[in-house]
């Protein structure tokens, strides 16, 4: 009885783990965006942790991608980059197609070894690659045809590749059919020839995609020795009899997806005649039907190409977007409010992800550095031991006079935090979470973070000046540091590539303080303009002009110039912009940072701050006045109720769950124990009736 009990209890046990194991896995960190490929694509999802395992010493090659799930980019070259690992998948035994997501802070030190510097960036790994191996740079197209250019070019370069052997013979041209026949002289099987010019593919593209059947023999010959066959079209394909060498005419042109759906036809009854003359082509040049009753029909999608019937529609975009604002509360919280949670997170993944990931930080890349550090420093409006943090990493950094490596930095980050100076490890988003983890996030929490330290470096200036008599130099300063983070560290190559081209007049264009905050705005606007409708948005949250009507009736004024669109007033969305994006606005959403530790060394800590905020003549900028102090000290209330709920960064949400679970497994036990006092009474009492009397 105790062992089926010990056995009953064991099982208990062991369903318990596998379910809580099952929900700890299936269930993200609340934040994260999702890697872009899961295991239902034919792309190979890396880690770093299994990198070197899974890539270095195999016996072929690699195409993989370095990606951020946060990148629009990459988000809109997902689909492309699987329909390729599909289009390809039958090349595996030559080159495999994988991706490493950059944006997961467990493989940072990988993206950083290979000084992935924007994303995407596609690298070649050769077989039997060593540790030492850099990787070759792919260039990076939009078209899976060029793409299977690039790796068929690869693989048949034994010297960058490092594939070498049969396979490898495989592709290189032959001279004549005894080359072909003389390996398998006793096993005959058709056999197909591709006469070509020498820098073509075609040839090579159709062998690897045949690879692996049976029923064909397949190989290339050059142009220069078509003229002994009696072959005058390049490129075109054969058949060829084994017994006297005649061919047979097939197709001609170069398109790769013709030639392999011909192949992949059954053999027909005309594949084994032999003894036919050369064909040429009775249709004209580039026409596919073939001779002697081989179908030229598509019977397999190899370019994987969406067009034809099944292509979706065109939809109209602008009613569309109408359709989505009904159904989002453009006056919620989530719009109109610049969450503390948000900043931070932004903070935690631009330097602690980002800046890190770089190889080496030297010359205009590390100044760059240095000003946006400085502006955060001196700008942004967070906790106050994140802001003593932020400080002492702007002193630290501003001493550095020679290269700092990316190891070096997140040394520092590390070295600097105290129990007064504190960086989070937040990754949280609230008002920038999307309908989905891939969408928002990140780059909308640094547009906030932008915004926020214009309307600061704003604000310091009009409480002290009139603007009017400011030449602007402090929201400009931000605007040129936003600017050098942007070109330098944003690691979203077309997202980089169209903030800088707006940005290239800066120096001419912003000319007082109103000017730099209405210059982002505008930088903004043009952006979500641009991406209005694209794969990238978020179908509950639309790339709208902000702010809209509804957010800010002030904020829009009729077209003079006539039309049914209204035309913003700049004098009020700047007053808009003021409101949302002060330090006064700001939801304290965060989990509060040692809030006892830093009072007691708030002199110290607000000594250091405003020392980084004096003007060139020696005054303090009224950032941290009286009336805002005495705001932050009343709203240290609210903050220490919302700690309650913020143990650890987890939400409400989290601690329920994690209650309803405890009372789970206290129920579990307790049901075991009482089965166990049960059994235990019932052996007791079979014990004393046997007793004698």
């Amino acid at each position: 009885m105790e062992a089926v009990s010990t056995v009953r209890c064991r099982r208990v046990l062991l369903i318990l783990s596998c379910f809580f194991a099952v929900v700890s896995r299936s269930a993200p960190p609340k934040g994260k965006a999702k890697p872009l490929y899961d295991e239902k694509d034919d792309v190979i999802s890396l880690r770093d942790d299994d990198f070197d395992f899974t890539v270095l010493a195999t016996t072929n090659a690699w195409l993989i991608e370095f990606y951020n799930s946060w990148c629009g980019h990459c988000v809109r070259y997902a689909p492309l980059y699987k329909r390729l690992a599909t289009n390809v998948k039958v090349w595996r035994p030559f080159m495999k197609v994988a991706a490493v997501d950059c944006s997961q802070e467990y493989n940072r030190e990988l993206c950083q070894f290979y000084d992935i510097k924007v994303f995407p960036t596609l690298k070649f790994f050769p077989a039997f690659a060593s540790k030492r191996t850099n990787g070759t740079n792919c260039l990076g197209s939009d078209n899976i045809m060029h793409l299977r250019k690039f790796m068929v070019e690869y693989i048949s370069n034994s010297s960058l590749s490092n594939i070498e052997g049969r396979r490898s013979d495989l592709l290189q041209p032959v001279e004549n059919f005894d080359e072909i026949w003389q390996p398998s002289k006793h096993g005959y099987r058709p056999t197909v020839v591709i006469f070509e010019q020498e820098q073509s593919t075609l040839g090579r593209q159709v062998i690897l995609d045949m690879f692996g059947q049976t029923a064909l023999v397949v190989r290339r010959m050059l142009a220069r020795s078509a003229s002994r066959y009696g072959v005058s079209k390049i490129p075109s394909m054969y058949l060829v009899n084994i017994e006297d060498g005649s061919l047979k005419f097939l197709a001609d042109g170069d398109n790769v997806t013709n030639y392999v759906a011909i192949l992949k036809n059954p053999i027909s009854s005309s594949m084994s005649d032999q003894g036919s003359p050369p064909q040429e082509p009775s249709e004209s040049p580039g026409s596919l039907k073939s001779p002697g009753g081989i179908s030229n029909s598509v019977l397999e999608i190899i370019v994987g190409e969406e067009t034809g019937p099944g292509k979706p529609a065109e939809i109209n975009q602008k009613s569309e977007i109408l359709k989505r604002l009904k159904e989002v509360d453009l006056l919620g919280e989530n719009y109109l409010k610049v969450h503390e949670q948000d900043l931070e997170s932004s903070l935690h993944y631009s330097l602690r992800q980002e800046v890190a990931m770089s190889k080496t930080i030297s010359g205009e890349k590390l100044l760059a550095l240095k000003n946006y550090i400085d502006i955060l420093a001196k700008f942004l409006p967070v906790q106050k031991p994140i802001s003593l943090f932020l400080n002492k990493v702007n002193n630290w950094l501003q001493s550095e006079r020679g290269p700092i490596t990316g190891d070096e930095w997140m040394e520092a980050i590390n070295r600097l935090q105290t129990s007064t100076a504190i960086f989070p490890e937040a990754d949280t988003w609230t008002g920038c979470s999307g309908s989905d983890s891939k969408y928002r996030g990140y780059p909308c929490s640094l547009w906030t973070t932008f915004h926020t330290l214009t309307i600061a470096a704003y604000d310091r200036i009009s409480e002290k000046f009139d603007e009017e008599d400011f030449d602007g130099v402090r929201v400009k300063e931000v605007l040129l540091a936003v600017r050098g983070y942007v070109k330098y560290f944003f690691g979203c190559r077309e997202c980089s590539e169209n903030f800088l081209k707006r940005s290239v007049h800066i120096e001419e264009l912003v000319h007082s303080p109103r000017s730099g905050v209405l210059f982002l705005w505008k930088a903004h606007n043009r952006a979500n303009h641009f991406l209005s409708g694209d794969l990238t948005e978020d179908p509950l949250h639309p790339k709208v002009q902000f702010p809209a009507s509804v957010q800010c009736p002030a904020c829009h004024r009729p077209n003079v110039a006539g039309g049914s669109e209204s035309v913003f007033d700049e004098k009020e969305v700047l007053l808009f912009l003021q409101k949302m994006y002060t330090r006064r606005s700001l939801v304290p959403d965060s989990p509060r940072l040692s809030p006892d530790a830093s009072e007691k060394n708030f002199d110290g800590a607000d000594a250091s701050f405003q020392q980084v905020h004096k003007r060139d003549d020696g005054h303090e900028f009224q950032g941290f006045d009286q009336s805002e102090k005495l705001i932050s000290r009343n709203s240290e209330i609210v903050r220490t109720r919302l700690k309650a709920f913020s143990l650890s960064g987890m939400g409400p949400i989290d601690i329920g769950m994690c209650v309803i679970f405890y009372v789970f497994c206290l129920g579990i036990v307790i049901i075991v124990y009482l089965r166990f006092v049960k059994l235990r009474s019932i052996r007791l009492c079979g014990n004393i009736c046997r007793l004698p009397v």
